[in-house]
């Protein structure tokens, strides 16, 4: 049996060996035992920068990567995991936000994230009220009622995001909402996302992001979607510590 240490000295033709073996798995009809063992596999290795970047090469380079590519959106082996599940459940909150929003006139501004084509509802219709901005845009001084920014936290350390957060507060109009979303740490499946995605993606606990948002300024509510991966937060401006610092609405 391979353990924790053995991954984290594990070299790319020794983690190719083992992306054969799981295919083999696969090809014998145990999907659903080949995608828990690597995830925990890569999940073992999340947090060691060489061991990682030797099982992401080693996996683009593998066949087991165009098997996981080609895994349905829906009822796929990888929804197991509840990565995917939690991956739609962020999308579709967004989107029905979004909607809802749209539907009573409000100004929206989807931040870092969401598409036009992610909002199905609003398919063929006027979407004037709705500014889509990603990360490096010119900010413009407009403020909004909703901001959707669900795929913020994943860009930023827990010590960082409170300045951004701090940010997104001063384009909200008086009363308006702004809604995020975090991957919890140590998720199922949390090294498997950080590998395929290239790239550092930061988990928060409710703990992070009630202190995140408790320095920019706002009280929030949260809860977890069913596979227990992601928390979606809704936070509203703290009245008391936009009087405190003079903001105006």
């Amino acid at each position: 049996m391979v353990g924790t240490a053995d991954y984290m000295m594990t070299d790319t033709n020794t983690a190719s060996t083992l992306y054969d073996h799981l295919l083999d798995e696969i090809e014998a009809g145990r999907e659903t035992e080949a995608v828990l063992l690597l995830a925990g596999m890569l999940d073992a290795v999340d947090g060691d920068a060489v061991s990682s970047e030797k099982f992401r090469t080693a996996l683009l380079d593998h066949p087991l990567h165009q098997f996981l590519q080609h895994q349905p959106q829906h009822g796929g082996v990888l929804a197991r995991l509840g990565i995917e599940r939690s991956h739609t459940t962020r999308i579709a909150l967004g989107a029905l936000a979004v909607e809802a929003a749209w539907k009573r006139g409000k100004r929206i501004l989807a931040y870092q994230c969401g598409t036009e084509g992610e909002l199905q509802g609003l398919a063929g219709q006027s979407q004037d009220n709705v500014q889509f901005e990603r990360a490096g845009d010119p900010s413009p001084a407009t403020r909004h009622d909703l901001i959707l920014a669900s795929h913020l936290p994943d860009s930023w350390p827990s010590a960082q995001l409170a300045e951004q957060l701090a940010l997104l507060r001063k384009r909200l109009l008086h009363g308006g909402v702004l809604l995020i979303a975090s991957f919890v740490p140590g998720h199922l499946g949390q090294g498997l996302r950080q590998i395929c995605a290239g790239i550092p993606l930061h988990c928060h606990s409710e703990d992070d992001l009630t202190r995140a948002a408790h320095i920019a300024g706002f009280r929030l509510s949260t809860f977890r979607d069913a596979s227990n991966a992601l928390i979606w937060a809704e936070l509203r401006v703290d009245t008391k510590f936009r009087e405190h610092i003079g903001e105006t609405a």
